[in-house]
């Protein structure tokens, strides 16, 4: 899992935010549904200031984050984010979540651009590569998912409901929900808290819809918690958590 460094060429944006109630939880600590809106919100707001005239509908593929420490309650976090790889109809985003001008929290997130009209995966807007191209520096990137569920029995299984709020504009589950399923996975394992994670990979495969739930399978690792999560028997997301 390769983090290269937020280039210092090309365009980079920066996202100021502070930790506030809604984010944290009852430790002080910024959950990671949290971290996702934070680095969603760095990542629409670069887009929508871009001197581009289309500018795309994009959906996330996956995410890969490293965690140094948790930003706490009230604490200002800069998201610093940037374009660090392309490839036909999809763009890698590498963000730093900064406190205290120190790397809290390092992300790596494939983004697909998509047809309204389809759904399906669309050639990058026009513009694209001479706006986000130098950052990226020629470097192409593919959007395969790399998890599979174990193929063992499961350790535990747990259901989570799909509220109407956790839809998006797009009519999609917002990918911060699948971020607090397993926030409340991780605190329904006998694995240690998500307060002692050094990182987590979540992989959307499938837009699960609301109504309905989302159907949780977890395995235990020995430094590890893998949560598979279904709807209506079709994945929808896969995790991992590292300790």
């Amino acid at each position: 899992m390769e983090f290269i460094k937020i280039p210092e060429i090309g365009r980079s944006y920066r996202h100021h935010h502070r930790v506030l109630l809604s984010d944290a939880d009852p430790d002080g600590r910024l959950r990671i549904d949290g971290v996702s809106r934070i680095l969603h919100d760095a990542a629409t707001l670069d887009n929508q200031s871009a001197p581009l005239d289309d500018k795309g509908l994009w959906v996330i593929r996956s995410i890969d984050t490293r965690i140094h420490f948790y930003p706490r309650y009230l604490e200002e976090v800069e998201a610093v984010t940037a374009c660090t790889g392309t490839g036909r109809a999809w763009a890698e985003r590498r963000t730093d979540l900064l406190v205290g001008g120190k790397v809290a929290i390092a992300a790596r997130a494939t983004w697909i651009n998509t047809s309204p009209a389809t759904g399906l995966p669309a050639q990058l807007p026009a513009g694209f590569d001479e706006v986000f191209g130098p950052s990226a520096q020629g470097r192409v990137i593919r959007p395969a998912l790399r998890m599979k569920a174990p193929s063992e029995d499961p350790a535990q299984n747990l259901s989570f409901p799909v509220r109407y709020g956790d839809q998006d504009v797009v009519g999609h589950v917002n990918n911060a929900v699948y971020a607090a399923a397993l926030e409340e996975a991780a605190r329904a394992s006998a694995l240690p808290g998500l307060e002692r994670a050094e990182g987590y990979s979540i992989e959307f495969v499938t837009p699960a819809q609301y109504p309905g739930s989302l159907e949780i399978s977890l395995w235990h690792g020995e430094r590890s918690l893998t949560a598979a999560m279904y709807q209506a028997g079709t994945l929808a997301s896969i995790a991992k958590v590292s300790f």
